[in-house]
């Protein structure tokens, strides 16, 4: 006879196996996405979601390169770059994006490549971004907080090194920045992902490496505590990783999804998910790294 211990634990783990969701090939760029602007031909090498008319629902940034300057020596001050919107014209159940728009005149675009993330960290329903990397003449990055002021078009632009001591990543790294509530405690916290570059050897690999900053301030008042290197049992892949963020198995906690910077000729490119399992003090814990789990798609090197 099985022991009770034993049929609860089963149980639980065919609840658990239950309740995760299951993905499946919907469609191409569906509900009206649109990672090419069909009126300037913009293409969109990045996208991300926050509810910018704070109706309810998620609309859509989209970011990527507009044109170089055409000079003899180009720097980074001849690269430049575009953010444009889809406002979710539908609901949060049934989103329906409208045409691509321009937004933001006069957005204070880095001296540098160019990857936001957005959230409200001050609890005013407008739009704030946390943008790397501002980049000096000796290639150091640095991290831009972009604080959106009144009517939703200007930023208050302030540097995260002198503000919060968050050091600037020396040249020829790569991160991108997430802001997420990793320790469900109200407020977002900043997560960096992605690659410093090599150590004291000319032309060796990239590391791999994730950094995180920790949310000491409330949801009004940011104040950012780090930099802390691959936290809460984050192990990087041999690959570096560009992470997002959500509750992928509908525990209620968040988990974390990557995609790889660089993978090798002929290999597979999966989606990387970190499940949280969070310890008894309810600190998140990402021990566990699926590829391409509940139906996710996996995709090959061509």
């Amino acid at each position: 006879m099985k022991s009770p211990l034993i049929l609860i634990l089963f149980g639980q783990l065919s609840l658990i196996q239950c309740y995760a969701q299951q993905f499946s090939f919907h469609s191409n760029s569906p509900f009206g996405i649109q990672l090419t602007n069909n009126t300037s031909g913009r293409i969109a090498s990045n996208f991300f979601f926050f509810d910018h008319d704070a109706d309810g629902d998620q609309d859509i940034f989209l970011t990527g390169l507009d044109y170089f300057d055409q000079v003899d020596n180009p720097g980074w001050e001849n690269v430049h770059f575009f953010m444009e919107l889809q406002e979710n014209i539908g609901d949060k159940w049934n989103p329906q994006f409208a045409e691509r728009s321009n937004i933001f005149e006069d957005f204070p675009y880095p001296v540098g490549y160019f990857s936001p993330s957005a959230g409200d960290l001050n609890a005013d329903q407008i739009p704030d971004f946390i943008v790397n990397a501002d980049i000096d003449d000796i290639g150091n990055q640095t991290l831009l907080h972009l604080i959106g002021e009144p009517g939703g078009n200007t930023f208050d632009v302030v540097r995260l090194d002198s503000s919060m001591g968050l050091f600037s990543f020396v040249a020829e790294c790569f991160f991108a920045p997430n802001l997420v509530d990793l320790d469900l405690d109200g407020d977002l916290d900043l997560l960096m992902s992605g690659f410093d570059s090599a150590f004291g050897e000319e032309d060796g690999a990239d590391v791999p490496n994730y950094y995180y900053a920790r949310n000491i301030g409330t949801k009004n008042s940011p104040s950012f505590q780090g930099w802390y290197q691959n936290p809460y049992g984050l192990v990087p892949n041999p690959f570096a990783e560009v992470i997002t963020s959500g509750d992928i198995d509908n525990d209620e906690d968040v988990d974390l999804l990557g995609t790889t910077l660089f993978v090798t000729q002929d290999s597979i490119a999966y989606i990387n998910v970190h499940l949280n399992t969070p310890e008894s003090n309810g600190k998140p814990l990402f021990d566990s790294n699926l590829q391409s789990p509940f139906g996710l798609p996996v995709v090959p090197d061509v």
